[in-house]
């Protein structure tokens, strides 16, 4: 097993399974490790069969990431007036910029306007969908994956890999949805937002797969011939109509975002990822406890280094305090950019909490 894991870079469930029962010295069944990756311990893959379409997306720290704001959509009539009168038509804001802006122009909003705000707030809408400390900005085409990619966790694919776990524990199937779609993430960390064809949706009026399912349905009914060719007919007309509104519009206006994986995906780990796992539980002494918090002095050094950076000021400093964010997207970025290095546990997240201990212990919040 020893030979061939260091030949693969990727295992499927049922081998990283076998992998993890002899390193770990315990059976360890798919369950087990599907209940890992849920639980953040270890990151699994998806192989992309037959190739699948998605959207690339920029990954924008949440404090730098435009948005717009919306009206709250019961304000109509006479507050409708005082709104349009009264509010800003700047499109785009980033938080920094909103609370700058702020400044000149909510001062001289009527009390009218501040009243209607507050028993009706507005709405910011992001240019893509978020998490609590990234956007994910969707850039403006179609691209094809093929090969394995690595889940994030951050959409509908988490729902997946809880549904798969619900199947083989014998639990509930899992009925929530995510309306962000589902994600994965390439070997440079760049997300895409997987996305189907209205060509393959049965519900899309002149589509492939409509086509499809009326031919089932006249086969199942024995529907006869002329009333089929009717049915037929009225597709064919369909089909011209689709094509064309197809062919004169942006490429990704002929997608959605996936509901979850394609159904023809197979889920994988890579090998390093398991490697990773495996020297965590060393790191940590034991085999059950992989969370360990740093030591207070290596928290306090990293709060320090942050302080030094927010000294320079510029994008490192946000008010009187480190720009968390700035500050962990680009300590991911440069150690993920080092040759072989082994960047487990350094998510932007684990670095903005980290900081944030560290300060709190130097006392500096």
């Amino acid at each position: 097993m020893n030979k061939l894991f260091k030949l693969k870079k990727f295992l499927t469930l049922e081998d990283a399974a076998k992998r993890l029962t002899a390193s770990l010295g315990e059976d360890v069944d798919i369950k087990d490790v599907l209940q890992l990756a849920i639980d953040g311990h270890l990151k699994l893959s998806v192989d992309f069969v037959n190739h699948t379409q998605a959207i690339p997306c920029n990954r924008v720290p949440i404090a730098d990431a435009k948005f717009s704001l919306f009206m709250n959509p019961s304000i109509k009539g006479e507050m409708l007036e005082i709104f349009n009168k009264e509010f800003p038509k700047t499109a785009e804001y980033t938080s920094d910029e909103l609370l700058n802006e702020s400044k000149n122009w909510i001062d001289h909003l009527s009390q009218q306007l501040l009243d209607i705000l507050k028993e009706y707030p507005l709405t910011a809408i992001y240019k893509g969908p978020r998490n609590e400390t990234e956007v994910f900005e969707l850039e403006d085409h179609i691209v094809t994956l093929k090969g394995c990619y690595t889940l994030p966790m951050i959409g509908a694919e988490r729902l997946d890999i809880r549904h798969e776990f619900q199947l083989k524990t014998g639990g509930p199937s899992i009925t929530l949805t995510s309306i962000d779609g589902a994600f994965v993430e390439d070997e440079n960390g760049k997300i895409y937002q997987l996305q189907e064809s209205f060509d393959d949706n049965q519900y899309q009026k002149g589509s492939l797969a409509a086509g499809k399912e009326l031919e089932r349905q006249i086969k199942q009914k024995k529907i006869k011939e002329d009333e089929a060719k009717k049915i037929r007919d009225e597709h064919t007309k369909n089909r011209k109509e689709y094509l064309k509104k197809a062919a004169s519009q942006p490429e990704k206006n002929n997608y959605y975002p996936s509901s979850g994986l394609p159904s023809d995906s197979v889920l994988m780990v890579k090998a390093s990822d398991i490697s990773k796992f495996e020297a965590s539980l060393e790191d940590n002494g034991d085999s059950g406890n992989s969370s360990d918090l740093p030591s207070d002095t290596t928290l306090k050094m990293l709060a320090g280094l942050a302080l030094v950076l927010a000294e320079k000021g510029g994008r490192y400093k946000r008010g009187e305090n480190p720009n968390y964010s700035q500050i962990s997207q680009e300590i991911e970025v440069v150690c993920k950019n080092l040759p072989n290095a082994d960047t487990f546990g350094l998510s932007p997240e684990n670095i903005r909490k980290y900081i944030s201990q560290g300060l709190a212990l130097l006392g500096n919040t």
